[in-house]
């Protein structure tokens, strides 16, 4: 079965066979892999709750997960 809904961008422009495009890029740095960290996980997550959210703040939301 398929589904004849359309998902459009917000400017009308399809979405079809074209994708979601992301807003933001995000990339993991050596330092951050070093040091243990997942940095897109961190970003997506202030992405969520607030982009001023302290890290040590961050990572009892990651921990929930």
């Amino acid at each position: 079965m398929i589904s004849g809904i359309g998902v459009f961008y917000p400017d009308k422009k399809p979405t079809q066979q074209v994708g979601i495009v992301p807003d933001k890029v995000v990339y993991a740095t050596i330092e951050g892999l070093r040091n243990g960290r997942d940095e897109v996980l961190e970003d997506g997550i202030r992405q969520i709750i607030g982009a001023d959210t302290p890290l040590p703040d961050i990572w009892p939301a990651i921990a929930k997960w």
